[in-house]
């Protein structure tokens, strides 16, 4: 089996100095070559590369583009891919790569990190790095593909790692295990160790259903370009001419997350976000909206007037 393990950074290889923990240099990949010799045989063939190497906070979606043609270039010398991330980031990077099915339909990644750098005594590198080697093994196995992430958040190997799907995960904290799923009613989609595998097949084939995804593969060579989106927060007291000022910038998608019972400020305030709106709408804008609340449903955006008012401006409801 053949693994591409590719490095981007983050606190995984980072190091500490007066000026707090950070990137020094580029990183060097014997340590983990010695970790993969030391845990697993021969036929687990491992290749690094390092496309990027910076903290996570500082990734960005031409850093999407540089790792995405990477792997394109490789993809099909390997059995599976592991990502060497920041966690900070690492959610919005493994949903990035989700959508170029050219590689998540053909095979597992695994996205992991570190929340304490390689180098300290008591670092999660280890156990998060080998524990996603597992995964990556199981699924490989047992034919699943698709894009998760994969993260333990100690260093103790008894410890099983949590399993994510990468367009259902977020980082909640800090420390520790990190991670949960979102909008699958559960925490996590699996566990793995060394000594035991645990996934939830019918969640997997729900929110990753080869048979309703696209017949065909597209060869359309994917591009991320972040310049066209734009993502605003509704509070009392935001400004909706902000909206307008963005799409005349050159914005073309907007996400607005309005309040959890789908609504927003429509009517008989100053504040209202009706005429932005159908000034983006008529001019061929896109804007979606989502709850500030979790939930299955999402936003229902069928309950109140204000509600109704913005389906009618042809925004669309992502719900979950």
């Amino acid at each position: 089996m053949k693994i591409l393990c590719v490095v981007t950074g983050g606190t995984f290889g980072s190091h500490i100095s007066e000026k707090g923990v950070g990137i020094c240099g580029t990183f060097n990949d014997v340590t983990l070559k010695n970790i993969a010799y030391e845990h697993f045989s021969d036929s687990i063939i491992i290749d690094f590369i390092e496309p990027i190497y910076k903290l996570s906070e500082n990734i960005d979606d031409k850093d999407w583009n540089i790792i995405n043609d990477e792997i394109m270039k490789r993809v099909s010398n390997y059995d599976s891919i592991l990502v060497v991330h920041g966690t900070d980031t690492m959610a919005y990077t493994a949903s990035a790569l989700s959508y170029n099915e050219q590689i998540s339909k053909k095979m597992p990644i695994v996205f992991t990190g570190a929340n304490l750098p390689l180098s300290f005594e008591h670092s999660d590198a280890i156990v998060n790095f080998t524990q996603s080697i597992y995964a990556l093994i199981n699924f490989t196995n047992k034919n699943i593909t698709g894009v998760f992430v994969v993260f333990n958040g100690s260093n103790n190997f008894n410890t099983k790692s949590l399993i994510h799907l990468g367009v259902r995960v977020k980082k909640v904290k800090w420390e520790k295990t990190c991670y949960r799923s979102f909008y699958i009613n559960s925490e996590y989609l699996g566990q793995v160790s060394k000594e035991e595998f645990l996934f939830d097949m019918e969640k997997y084939n729900k929110f990753f259903n080869k048979k309703i995804m696209h017949k065909e593969k597209s060869n359309i060579k994917l591009k991320y370009n972040a310049n066209l989106v734009s993502s605003f927060k509704i509070y009392p007291g935001f400004d909706p001419s902000i909206l307008k000022r963005e799409f005349d910038y050159g914005k073309k998608y907007f996400i607005i997350e309005i309040y959890s019972s789908g609504t927003a400020p429509m009517k008989d305030t100053y504040l209202s976000l009706s005429k932005s709106l159908d000034y983006i709408n008529k001019n061929n804008g896109i804007v979606f909206a989502i709850s500030q609340q979790e939930g299955k449903n999402g936003a229902t955006m069928d309950v109140y007037e204000s509600s109704k008012m913005l389906k009618k401006l042809n925004i669309i409801g992502l719900k979950d």
